[in-house]
């Protein structure tokens, strides 16, 4: 066994995964909303495309319910929060703190106990969006 496979073996002893993790949680979600993050993951030719990222975010947010698949709406509020620290539309400043709240809303799923990857993740955007 190589070093890469002993660190995955050991990230994910130490890294929890609760109700099944974020790929059940995907698989769980609407059609639409897989549509729409296997948009998300498709990388950005110019900056303007942050636009229509931000509107997608914001409809996958819509459609997918905290209670039932916290874990994606999770990730869907970082990746809300994220074009919205990196869009160049709209006022600088209300877009840094719709991100602000974003990321706090994220941090309330992706606690330091039970994914402390993705929290320090996301306290380190936070931080930098408080910074800005």
């Amino acid at each position: 066994m190589g070093f890469l496979d002993r660190f995955k073996r050991k990230k994910e002893q130490e890294e929890p995964r609760p109700q099944g993790g974020l790929q059940a949680e995907f698989a769980q979600a609407p059609l639409e909303v897989q549509q729409i993050v296997r948009q998300l993951t498709q990388p950005l030719t110019d900056p303007r495309q942050e636009v229509q990222r931000l509107r997608l975010c914001e409809r996958a947010l819509a459609l997918v319910d905290r209670k039932r698949l916290p874990q994606l709406w999770a990730s869907l509020q970082g990746e809300f929060a994220n074009s919205l620290c990196q869009t160049p539309a709209g006022n600088r400043a209300e877009n840094l703190e719709g991100a602000i709240a974003a990321y706090r809303a994220a941090l309330e799923v992706r606690t330091r106990a039970d994914f402390p990857v993705q929290w320090a993740t996301t306290q380190n955007n936070l931080g930098t969006a408080l910074r800005e």
